[in-house]
């Protein structure tokens, strides 16, 4: 252990100068041999105290350069001290981050200005300590999901469930929830990623990857109340004249709002483009909807749409019905698809201006997996039994048959 005390004396104006400065010294070495002598005798008496005095003093009074004054007409510029013994870093328990940081300071520095205060210089090693410290509790991991990728870090020691978290936060709602999902870390063994074994922490630096299984779901078309939302596309009084069976649709989509309202069924409402097509025919009651908004974009899918079916807990199936087949029926449909959710498009509650339009649509539909359906079918599929409690409501709007709505006419 050896201690350099870099000392400028200034211009002497008085002939005690070199006595004073004597004295100073004298003083100083004094004073750190007492607390060496105390130091010692703290470590012998209490260990652990032994350590927080002895790390608290080295590092923010001795391990750099820290403190700078001036006595009488005599000048301190630096006062460094310096450990050479290999068992200094021990006693402190220093992190060698935090050595190497250190060091690295000591090395970059020949000399203070003696404006620069010890507070500062205690405050940038407090930093660095705390910087190093946070850093050793956190380990880099790469997260892959799909066909992206995104670096990040966690604390060491953390589990599956931690590690899903943190995948939610940077995926949000690209990862679907309601999916069975697979968590595997990438193995340098295998050269592939493996799924992780139960009991599995972060240790170390590495590559993980969250896989939603794939496997086939047969559409099974069931509908209860709880987990079902009605949409209704555009049913708007500038569309009366051009789509075939306008007035059937309209009387069927009646029917389809009073069972929703009978059996508490949330429903979306579209306009599109209302200040030029007018808005919903007057003979719908919309009474109770969660939603009337315009669009003109052709699709019923937009934020405000998504944020209301967020709103609504459970909602697995989606029952469809409006103006056109071909065009905001089938994008809505597919849209919804596209985000898992079981469409139910009501057949007799949705046309187009060609009928060789609507046909083809619904057809292409049911193609991809959609559930083309009837109004009456539906609302007896929704109450489920004749002992529901609002079976009997059901059976008054169904009592009279539902308009065929040119379904069995010619092409």
């Amino acid at each position: 252990m050896s201690i350099f005390v870099c000392i400028q004396l200034g211009q002497t104006k008085t002939a005690h100068s070199q006595l004073d400065s004597d004295r100073f010294e004298t003083f100083m070495n004094r004073f750190f041999l007492f607390f060496c002598f105390l130091a010692c005798y703290i470590s012998c008496v209490h260990i652990a105290t032994y350590f927080a005095v002895m790390q608290s003093w080295f590092i923010y009074n001795q391990c750099l350069p820290c403190f700078c004054f001036s006595y009488s007409y005599t000048r301190i510029y630096t006062v460094i001290i310096r450990r050479s013994s290999p068992s200094f870093s021990r006693r402190l328990q220093l992190a060698p981050r935090v050595q190497l940081l250190l060091m690295n300071r000591l090395s970059r520095t020949s000399h203070y200005e003696s404006d620069i205060s010890r507070f500062d210089v205690m405050q940038e090693s407090r930093s660095i300590m705390a910087d190093a410290h946070s850093n050793d509790n956190l380990v880099p991991v790469l997260f892959s999901f799909s066909e992206l990728s995104r670096p990040s870090s966690v604390p060491l020691g953390s589990g599956s469930e931690v590690l899903m978290q943190k995948f939610l936060s940077i995926y949000g709602h690209q990862v679907d929830v309601q999916r069975k999902l697979v968590l595997q870390c990438f193995s340098e063994d295998w050269g592939q990623y493996a799924d992780v074994p139960k009991g599995f922490t972060v240790s170390e630096r590495c590559r993980l990857r969250l896989v939603p299984l794939q496997m086939p779901i047969t559409t099974l078309g069931n509908l209860s109340p709880a987990s079902t939302v009605f949409f209704c596309c555009d049913m708007q009084e500038r569309f009366r004249p051009a789509i075939k069976y306008f007035g059937d649709i309209i009387s069927v989509g009646q029917r389809l709002l009073q069972g929703a309202r009978i059996l508490g069924i949330p429903v979306v409402v579209s306009e599109q483009y209302p200040k030029g097509l007018g808005s919903t025919v007057q003979e719908l009651d919309l009474t109770g909807a969660k939603l009337v908004f315009p669009k003109t974009k052709f699709s019923m899918v937009l934020p405000e749409v998504e944020a209301a079916l967020a709103e609504i807990p459970g909602v697995r199936s989606v029952v469809l019905f409006g103006v056109e087949t071909h065009v905001c029926i089938q994008q809505t449909a597919l849209d919804l698809m596209g985000r898992g959710f079981e469409v139910h498009i009501v057949a007799d509650a949705s046309s187009s201006r060609s009928m060789m339009d609507r046909m083809f649509a619904l057809e292409r539909l049911a193609r991809a997996g959609v559930i083309v359906t009837t109004s009456e079918s539906v609302l007896l599929q929704l109450v489920a039994d004749k002992e529901h409690p609002k079976f009997k409501e059901i059976q008054n709007i169904i009592k009279a048959s539902a308009p065929e709505s040119g379904l069995l006419s010619k092409v």
